[in-house]
């Protein structure tokens, strides 16, 4: 079966189709879910319970290091309920006004790589672009939606949220 995705993806776009198409939101496997960013040092812990129905595994914070003193962090989440994952959930805290930009490059490259185990698709570049400039939106990549979101927090400091449904 895999071996067949990997025809079709390769094929599609010489018959004038994207591979986008193909992506389907699947990791809803709790473990699975929750060591996606394993390999990018975002390992999220347990999948428990954290009442009303609803379950969570997450991150800590992960303090991004980019050249001076602020602290801009990222932390990744699985979130759903007793039947498993339902959405994916990255969130980068920008605590200044200073170093904005890498920050945002810095979740662009952590939503790549978790559109990419998740769906097996490569990030849109349009997607890309509006967690690059902090534009909200909403958009359809194969059975899954993609959102980025902007949270205000206090004077200068904002979350940037990418998520996966």
């Amino acid at each position: 079966m895999r071996a067949l995705r990997l025809c079709l993806i390769l094929a599609l776009p010489m018959l004038g189709f994207s591979p986008a198409l193909l992506a389907e939101y699947r990791n809803n496997d709790p473990a699975q879910a929750c060591a996606l960013l394993s390999d990018a040092r975002l390992r999220a812990g347990k999948y428990r319970d954290v009442g009303g129905g609803a379950y969570k595994c997450n991150s800590r914070r992960r303090a991004l290091p980019l050249g001076d003193a602020v602290k801009h962090s990222i932390r990744y989440e699985a979130l759903g309920d007793a039947e498993g994952v339902r959405q994916l959930r990255l969130t980068l805290a920008v605590n200044s006004t200073r170093e904005q930009q890498p920050a945002h490059r810095r979740l662009g490259d952590y939503a790549g790589t978790l559109t990419g185990h998740a769906l097996q698709a490569p990030l849109p570049e349009h997607v890309e672009a509006a967690i690059l400039s902090v534009a909200p939106g909403v958009w359809q990549l194969g059975d899954a939606e993609l959102e980025v979101r902007k949270v205000k927090l206090g004077v200068v400091g904002y979350e940037v949220q990418f998520i996966i449904r």
